[in-house]
């Protein structure tokens, strides 16, 4: 026992020791990936300060090629002095941080905006400045025609600022003058973020391309400076970050934590590995069996979910195929071949219920080896006792071996036989499964396949879900015949009754007023004065034909739906009043913008409005004027139609006249509908529909 216990001493001691130089590492690991974090935190904060700083002097050097591009155009106009007060006054007001704007022809300072407090830089001759700094700028610029940044200095006008300068030459290559803009850098500063480092974890250095230190906010700690080149168009800047405090007080308190934590954890794992060292022999294995059925139970579960998921994603992929289309037939294929993905199966059919022949099944679709041609339409019920089977019990029925000698698997084979002569060899296992739609039976899905005891609860599950979705197929499909049939049914009866209140009418009483002037004309006793009774025959036919004819024109335009989006929602509306005026003698006044930029769906919902609300200004309002206006502004459409009738009123759930109609269709399209009407007041109606979402031509 005590050499045991000595053995497991000696191997605790050892592991302890490996462990704490483990831990050593890993604590200067981490101290290091707390440093590296902390200087890659003021890299990115140094790098975004620097290109806001870039990006500020870059605009402002756009300001002196603008400014050279001006001096060039206007170098030999008179009005050049106005003209630049109009320029400069403009780049001024517009671009924060300008100090002064300057233009020197042949060197001596004569135009600067402002002129308020540098009135002493009137006459100024560059070319002859007796500053070092400022006569090397104006030397370099002239020789090179390039834009010169000037060391940063406190300028005499008062101000800290920095000095862009650019020789001008005109296009005969002959010296015209220097231009220059002087810029304040604590602006600068701002724009990037520099002159307030209160809540800054970092102190700054600004420094030009010559070393030369433009901007400080404190010293460096403990040499941990980064610097980031600031990329300008004639040389470079570098901006140098210090931390405020060393890194490694900030860092202090997560080093100590994660010390502390390592030494707890280091005395728990080493009690650990004393226990564990007399027990490891029957730990070992208890632990490598328990692997074993972990991993076994994963791989299980693994399986199971990656089953179910694929089963899931299958059944809503056909779901959306049903709720997306009423075609039934390549919809069946699509289920039937994403059915295999998750039952497989050699052989499949679909059948329906026949209302036609109450004792037979239809075959709707078959898919396997045999030649479809080779099968019948109808299949008999009176022998098919599995099919029975399935349409009593609305359940799903299964046949583990066909050739077994059971009495469904007899009906099987008889079924088979009759239809075919022989048994196919990959029908060993047979399934049906009820199509249903509110426990009413459509008819029933097949499935064979060549192993027997195939399927089992799980799959005659999947089955019925398969079922399911193909049951609501049919359903869709026959629901989507009925409401078509309904729909037409509907349009034709309510155009009989146009027809046959407006053409047939108008087309009466052409025949009425040509028989008129028919026998006016054949009259031999006419006299001169009845020649004012015939034209009136003649001008009440034309009158009525005119009225016949907008009439069919509008009652075509809403066959052909299609003419508002080719002919647009304009001539919709004019010919919506044209027929209202022919045809009921009411005067419709239009005031209509040119084609609205709407979509197809919007012009649909206004043209729709209109012609309910025309509708029912002619059936109930007894108006003899009406007014039909359509505007556009910038960020919406506006059809207003109002007329002179005896109004009602609105809140009198008698009178509504298809309002309700009218908000639905507007709400669809997130428009505003208003209503103003009252006894003995007429009517009008405001539709407001958003511009933003429109469609532009």
């Amino acid at each position: 026992m005590q050499t045991s216990t000595g053995k497991a001493l000696l191997g605790t001691v050892f592991i302890f020791l490996v462990l704490l130089a483990s831990g050593w590492q890993a604590s200067r690991w981490y101290e290091a990936q707390l440093l590296a974090e902390e200087r890659n935190q003021a890299k990115l904060e140094i790098s975004l300060r620097a290109d806001a700083l870039s990006a500020a002097v870059n605009r402002r050097f756009a300001l002196l090629q603008g400014l050279r591009a001006f001096v060039i155009t206007e170098a030999d106009t008179e009005t050049i002095e106005t003209k630049f007060l109009d320029f400069a006054s403009n780049l001024y007001i517009n671009t924060s941080g300008i100090h002064n704007i300057t233009i020197a022809p042949s060197g001596i300072i004569e135009f600067i905006y402002p002129l308020e407090g540098n009135q002493d830089l009137i006459g100024y001759n560059l070319l002859e400045t007796s500053q070092p700094d400022i006569e090397l700028d104006i030397q370099r610029t002239v020789n090179t025609e390039e834009i010169v940044i000037g060391y940063p200095l406190d300028y005499a006008q008062g101000g800290w600022g920095l000095a862009e300068r650019q020789a001008v030459f005109l296009a005969d290559d002959s010296f015209w003058g220097i231009i220059s803009i002087v810029i304040d850098i604590p602006t600068l500063l701002n724009d990037a973020g520099l002159d307030d480092i209160s809540s800054q974890d970092l102190n700054f250095a600004l420094r030009d391309h010559s070393g030369e230190t433009i901007f400080e906010t404190g010293a460096p700690i403990g040499g941990n400076e980064i610097a980031y080149k600031v990329e300008l168009p004639v040389n470079e800047w570098e901006l140098i970050g210090y931390p405020q405090r060393d890194w490694r007080k900030n860092i202090a308190n997560d080093v100590w934590l994660f010390n502390t934590s390592e030494m707890i954890i280091l005395a728990l794992l080493t009690g650990i590995a004393f226990l564990g060292l007399s027990r490891q022999a029957r730990l070992t294995e208890a632990v490598r069996q328990r692997t074993q059925e972990i991993a076994f139970i994963n791989t299980t579960l693994e399986k199971r979910v990656e089953m179910r998921t694929r089963e899931l994603s299958t059944l809503l992929r056909i779901s959306r195929n049903v709720a997306s289309t009423l075609e039934l037939e390549p919809l069946v294929g699509q289920i039937l071949d994403q059915l295999q993905a998750v039952v497989a199966y050699s052989a499949s059919a679909i059948f329906l219920l026949d209302k036609e022949r109450p004792d037979a099944i239809k075959l709707l679709r078959y898919k396997g080896q045999i030649n479809t041609d080779d099968l019948p339409i109808y299949w008999n019920l009176d022998e098919a006792l599995h099919y029975k089977e399935v349409l009593h019990t609305q359940e799903p029925v299964i046949i583990p071996d066909t050739q077994a000698d059971t009495k469904l698997a007899r009906a099987w084979q008889a079924v088979l036989l009759h239809n075919f002569g022989e048994i196919p060899a990959d029908a060993n296992c047979w399934m049906g499964v009820p199509m249903k739609v509110k426990n009413n039976n459509l008819g029933i899905l097949i499935l064979h396949h060549e192993k027997t005891d195939y399927y089992s609860e799980q799959d005659a599950d999947l089955a019925s879900a398969f079922a399911s979705q193909f049951s609501l197929a049919i359903e869709n499909a026959r629901l989507h015949e009925q409401a078509q049939q309904v729909a037409v049914l509907r349009e034709r009866q309510r155009l009989a009754r146009e027809l046959h209140d407006s053409v047939s009418q108008a087309l009466y009483g052409i025949a009425l007023g040509a028989r008129t002037a028919k026998t006016l004309l054949e009259d031999d006793t006419t006299k001169p004065d009845s020649r004012h009774s015939l034209i009136d025959s003649i001008q009440y036919i034309l009158s009525l034909a005119e009225a016949g004819l907008s009439e069919m024109r509008a009652l075509i335009f809403e066959l052909r739906p299609e003419s508002l989006e080719l002919e647009g929602l304009v001539m919709a509306l004019t010919k919506q009043a044209d027929a209202l005026d022919a045809r009921h003698q009411i005067q419709v006044e239009t005031h209509l913008c040119p084609e609205p930029p709407l979509s197809l769906e919007k012009k649909q919902v206004l043209y729709r409005i209109a012609q309910e609300s025309l509708h029912n200004i002619r059936k109930h309002a007894r108006a003899s004027h009406v007014d039909v206006r359509l505007s556009m502004t910038e960020d919406r459409i506006l059809l207003e139609i109002g007329d002179n009738g005896r109004g009602f009123e609105p809140s009198n759930p008698t009178t509504g006249f298809g309002l309700q109609s009218m908000q639905e269709r507007v709400q669809q399209v997130e428009g505003i509908f208003e209503l103003e009407s009252a006894p003995g007041t007429g009517t009008r109606i405001r539709i407001q529909v958003p511009v933003a979402s429109a469609v532009h031509p």
